[in-house]
């Protein structure tokens, strides 16, 4: 009831006009009229009037005292003479110790002693109603009485009510309030102590139900259209899932500048009802809105960040696009583990976001058994590009490993060639013109492995061929290639195919442009690079969705639409009764089954997403054709 909330509104009058229309049709009798004003006088917030006409039914014996003696009560309260007013309170009490009305008189009874700041008049009062089946529509009230609390009693005194409330609705009220109070200072321990309070006995009790998640969104004129993709996309998730659930999910939006997306932020971790919170959209953004949600132990969620410096080892951030670092693990990862490759390349653009990529590939390249030919950093200017071909030639040349054909050749060295698949055709025609042939060209990759197993011997070359662009190399086996700029990609791959460098091109994400694929085709065939995204605008699937957006009436799916649907969809994917903040990131950290429309969301230990695809592009399209799990 509203008197625990605001001492200057006691009742809703709705409900005691309800309440005391059913008093008045029970009770038939001679006095009726006076007692009939005297509740009207009530409702209509004439109390004094009320007082001068309900007194003379205060005797017990008289069938109208009970609610006679109620009404006294609440009209001296409302004429804040608490006095009077706590006099009758005992004495109602004593004479109607099995009331029905007697929660009504304990919480006024509260509030006098609040007003009174009467610690021991409190702790009566409220063990008292602990006793009661209090109603779960009388949450928000008490949850208004233990904030007025706080500003009453000490810890001590807070701490005792803790320890001696049994009744769940009070436990779960308190700690409500203890945990809005605890995120208004910012106090991480005190939140994580009432919010799994909070939880275990909201859950258990069935007085809370986790059913909304939070939105933050930067108000950009510029990045309008991209910011109602990815919220159609999340929208559409919600709306799926509402539909095959009887849980209902609640999306709750905020736009604004970072300060006012600080301040919704701690709005929404206020509200127990909100498991977790998605945005902002961009990396400098999140960032520092990732610092807060880590001290208000509410998970924050972003679905477009790449920043590889974002991730600060907690349990409550996390980033569901692939960060840069974990996209060039992907990439050497696939040459390694994939391509099989031991001797690798490296031409990397001085673009400074692009370096968490150049220096993962690095790290796991060292850690590997691979060789590192040669390390190249571009500044991506166009003229200067045949040079750092060359040089990437001139250290593939430099570990080049060659077979002398020549008429010396021994009659066991051939057969042994024989049985390796060359013909007598090839190997004399190779003697005649004393040719030195790379071993790479001729057994592979694992070209040293083949020779030495079968003892073949093999030389340096003899003579350079860097400039001899009619003799291509073939010692390289993978050229792991960054870019910031897609439209370079004709120009790199068509001067490595100038130079001859028999190699395989593995790209970043900036490869994914089908466009520039196919202005630098045939030369690009073949080429492999990393992606967070996919679709197969072939799939049924694609296209029955694509046919539900055009009937709501929202973006068509591409891109960012899917960085919403699918962020929101991981999420939903892990829904139950049990999910709440706390073991949000079990539950997630745990979900190594998700593979979505356009990505698969599968998180490492630092909460973010280290499922990349890698892509082909072959005969004029792109193709998915490898999963790389970065752990």
């Amino acid at each position: 009831m509203t008197l625990l909330q605001n001492l200057q509104q006691l009742l809703n009058g709705n409900k005691l006009i309800l309440f005391f229309s059913i008093l008045i049709f029970q009770q038939i009798f001679a006095q009726q009229s006076d007692f009939e004003k005297g509740i009207n006088y009530f409702n209509e917030g004439k109390y004094a009037e009320a007082i001068k006409l309900l007194e003379k039914f205060v005797i017990k014996e008289n069938d109208h005292s009970e609610t006679a003696n109620l009404i006294l009560v609440l009209s001296f309260f409302k004429l804040n003479n608490f006095e009077k007013a706590s006099i009758l309170t005992q004495r109602f009490i004593t004479n109607y110790p099995a009331s029905k009305s007697l929660p009504v008189i304990l919480e006024t009874q509260l509030a006098i002693a609040i007003k009174e700041k009467n610690f021991s008049e409190i702790e009566s009062a409220l063990l008292k109603l602990d006793k009661f089946n209090l109603s779960k529509d009388q949450l928000d009230e008490f949850y208004g009485v233990f904030t007025q609390l706080l500003t009453v009693l000490n810890q001590n005194q807070m701490e005792y009510l803790e320890n001696n409330l049994r009744n769940p609705l009070l436990k779960f009220a308190y700690h409500k309030a203890l945990l809005v109070k605890s995120i208004n200072e910012l106090n991480p321990s005190s939140i994580k102590k009432h919010y799994s309070s909070l939880i275990q006995t909201g859950l258990h009790s069935d007085l809370l139900t986790i059913r909304k998640i939070g939105v933050l969104i930067p108000a950009s004129q510029k990045t309008a259209a991209t910011e109602k993709s990815i919220i159609d996309g999340l929208k559409l998730a919600v709306h799926k899932f509402n539909n095959e659930e009887e849980n209902k999910i609640e999306i709750k939006i905020y736009k604004g500048d970072e300060k006012f997306l600080e301040k919704a932020l701690i709005e929404l971790a206020k509200d127990p009802e909100v498991l977790c919170v998605i945005g902002p959209l961009y990396s400098s953004q999140f960032k520092n809105i990732a610092i807060l949600a880590d001290k208000l132990k509410i998970p924050l969620i972003s679905p477009t960040a790449t920043a590889a410096d974002i991730s600060i080892k907690s349990k409550f951030i996390f980033q569901f696009n692939p960060t840069l670092d974990v996209r060039g693990s992907a990439m050497a990862k696939f040459g390694i583990e994939k391509l099989n490759s031991s001797r690798i390349g490296i031409l990397s653009c001085d673009n400074s976001t692009y370096k968490p990529i150049v220096n993962e590939i690095k790290k796991k390249l060292k850690s590997s058994k691979a060789e590192i030919l040669i390390d190249l950093n571009w500044n991506e200017n166009k003229k200067s590009l045949p040079a750092k071909i060359k040089e990437i030639r001139k250290a593939a040349v430099n570990r080049d490993l060659v077979l002398r054909f020549n008429q010396l050749m021994d009659f066991e060295t051939e057969q042994k060639l024989i049985a390796l698949g060359l013909t007598h055709e090839i190997i004399d025609s190779l003697k005649n013109i004393e040719a030195e042939v790379s071993i790479f060209e001729i057994f592979g990759k694992d070209a040293e492995k083949v020779c030495k197993t079968n003892k073949l011997s093999y030389y340096k070359r003899s003579q350079s061929i860097i400039d001899d662009l009619n003799i291509p190399v073939y010692s390289l086996d993978a050229l792991l290639i960054t870019i910031s700029n897609p439209d370079l990609i004709p120009e790199i791959t068509n001067e490595l195919q100038r130079q001859n460098i028999i190699t395989q091109i593995i790209g970043n994400d900036l490869w994914n442009s089908l466009d520039d694929l196919l202005r630098g085709y045939p030369s690009t065939d073949g080429v492999f690079f990393t992606s967070d995204y996919f679709v197969d605008q072939e799939s049924k699937e694609i296209n029955d969705l694509i046919f539900e957006t055009q009937s709501l009436k929202i973006s068509q799916p591409n891109r960012n639409f899917f960085y919403g649907f699918e962020t929101m969809n991981k999420i939903l994917h892990n829904w139950d009764s049990n999910i709440n903040r706390e073991n949000f990131y079990d539950y997630l950290i745990g979900d190594r089954d998700y593979e979505g429309f356009s990505s698969d969301i599968i998180l490492n230990q630092n909460g973010v997403n280290c499922s990349v695809f890698i892509l082909q592009y072959k005969n004029r399209k792109i193709r998915k054709i490898d999963r790389i799990i970065s752990n």
